[in-house]
């Protein structure tokens, strides 16, 4: 997904994130439709972050729907899997829209 977003971002196209932990609603559609009128692609991410979760809380019980997730939102060039933990690379870094150049990899 990264190489992806890097060539739209050569190509000169605006990408929109909508950041999410799954279990998607109307809530996050929203959230695409905005996305997608202010930008020419759109991501949609699910990502359970350990880290919103206190000490008490149960993330190993948080739902993961992905496939009811994924299902209405075929029409979606692609859809893949989250990524399994520890697999998750550095954030594409948000280039100004002032040209400053396309968005890059953050320096490893």
């Amino acid at each position: 997904m990264q190489e992806q977003a890097i060539a739209w971002r050569h190509a000169g196209d605006d990408i929109g994130v909508v950041p999410t932990m799954g279990a998607l609603h109307a809530g996050h559609d929203s959230l695409v439709a905005s996305a997608r009128r202010e930008n020419q692609r759109v991501i949609v991410t699910v990502f359970v972050n350990p880290a919103q979760f206190g000490p008490n809380e149960d993330f190993a019980r948080y739902p993961r729907p992905f496939d009811e997730d994924r299902a209405p939102r075929q029409s979606t060039r692609s859809t893949r899997p989250p990524s399994r933990p520890g697999s998750i690379r550095a954030p594409l870094r948000r280039s100004s829209r002032d040209g400053a150049g396309p968005a890059t990899s953050p320096a490893s």
